[in-house]
């Protein structure tokens, strides 16, 4: 995750050092604290090409307004691609899944939150709690937030997709792009996606790194100078080796999907998925999206509206790792298109990205598994894969779960609680009460 585990307790300070008039401007009163309101898949490691999937046309959903709560929660009918069941029973109930998000923000200490589930195709989406804290302004289930890491999944895809077309070798080192970099003949692409590669994991957390993040607030890095930095960092482990989740990762790939692809990586993520897609509420972007959340940090003790800051530093830097902005609604088509077999990518393709091993733990290739799930001698099979997202003010989470044809996504707009990191697993068992609303109702 951005600025998460492995170089997430970081950059408060750094922020307040390098804008104290910006942060001035953007702490929150003491009093303010968070209240509740055809194809050659991708397979097993030794295989090296991926065919095309085939092109889907998805229309856009039109919101209708299903009831009047006190955050207001909406239902959005299924897109073309795929009608929803027409019996009462598979329809989404917005009663028991408003009170699920109603308790969010207690649980975890937050101002606000925003949910969204879709069964079938069939999309709720509600919100809960305070978006303003200043204000009182009730959050709304429309705003935007910062993806941080679940930009991964977007990443991935391009990457799988040109796999799959014979652009790229899933086992094809990256000397041919980055021949310098420390291990580059032995490092591929498929030890990039699964963060096995041993890349350096130094981020934010290094004080030369945060340093230069917090110089300037508003610049806005090129890949290439990130990868500059990170090739003279020292590699965690060797390729090939335990995962060392690292945003390194991701940028290197970001950078080889731009040389492959002729065009940047924000490009291919907007002509390839969103626009197809029509997630007109989703964007990579470095500088803050007109109706992004207002979003708290409180690392050092002070709170300050991260939301309202000018971040470009941070989130160019973050690049194909974590730049992406959206909103639940958007979200939680995308995870569902991505996953469902045969769709945006062919089915052995997701079943690779969708395997854990117990030397793993939750992450796939470029996923992360959910519960519920079912423990063994041999490992945990996860019922759901997606990936979860941090960024200072901003915690999220989005899965997928494949045998009830069910998409979540969850926003809360703080990542910290009393100076405190909220735990990278806050989210996991918000999202299993969700899963189990729905199958309690049916």
């Amino acid at each position: 995750m951005i600025g998460r585990r492995h170089g997430r307790r970081w950059v408060s300070v750094g922020l307040c050092a390098a804008a104290l008039t910006a942060c001035a401007g953007s702490q929150v009163p003491a009093s303010t604290t968070p209240t509740a309101a055809p194809t050659t898949p991708v397979a097993a490691a030794g295989s090296t090409t991926v065919g095309a999937a085939a092109a889907t046309t998805v229309v856009a959903a039109t919101p209708t307004t299903m009831a009047a709560t006190a955050a207001a929660s909406t239902t959005l009918p299924a897109t073309a691609m795929t009608p929803p069941s027409t019996s009462a029973a598979d329809r989404l109930s917005a009663a028991q899944l408003q009170a699920v998000t109603d308790a969010i923000p207690a649980s975890l200490q937050v101002p606000g939150a925003v949910v969204a589930v879709s069964v079938r195709g069939e999309i709720w989406v509600g919100a809960s709690g305070i978006e303003n804290t200043a204000t009182g302004e009730p959050m709304r289930s429309d705003r935007r937030f910062r993806a941080a890491s679940i930009t991964k999944l977007f990443t991935a895809q391009v990457i799988l997709g040109m796999v799959e077309r014979g652009e790229l070798g899933i086992d094809e080192t990256i000397a041919t792009w980055f021949p310098t970099f420390s291990n580059a003949d032995r490092i591929t692409i498929r030890m990039l996606l699964s963060h096995t590669s041993g890349v350096t994991t130094d981020w934010w957390l290094e004080p030369e790194i945060l340093e230069l993040a917090t110089a300037d607030l508003a610049r806005e890095w090129n890949p290439a100078e990130i990868v500059d930095l990170m090739a003279k960092r020292t590699p965690a482990g060797e390729p090939g080796g335990p995962i060392h989740y690292s945003n390194v990762n991701y940028i290197l790939l970001g950078e080889i999907a731009a040389a492959v692809g002729g065009v940047p990586i924000g490009t291919l993520i907007d002509k390839q998925i969103l626009t197809p897609l029509r997630l007109d509420h989703t964007t990579y972007q470095a500088d803050n999206a007109p109706d992004l959340a207002h979003a708290y940090n409180s690392f050092t003790g002070q709170t300050l509206d991260v939301g309202a800051l000018d971040l470009r530093s941070f989130t160019s830097m973050a690049g194909a790792a974590g730049s992406m902005q959206t909103d639940v609604s958007d979200l939680v088509r995308y995870v569902r298109e991505l996953f469902r077999p045969n769709g945006l990518l062919s089915a052995n393709t997701i079943s690779a990205m969708t395997q854990a091993t117990p030397l793993s733990g939750r992450h796939g290739m470029a996923t992360m598994g959910f519960c519920p799930c079912v423990s063994t001698d041999a490992g945990r099979t996860y019922g759901g894969w997606g990936h979860t997202g941090s960024i200072p003010g901003f915690f999220s989470a989005t899965a997928y779960f494949a045998a009830s044809d069910t998409a979540v996504a969850v926003f809360v707009n703080s990542d910290t609680v009393d100076a405190h990191l909220i735990a990278d697993d806050a989210l996991d068992p918000i999202i299993e009460q969700l899963i189990a609303a729905i199958t309690v109702r049916r």
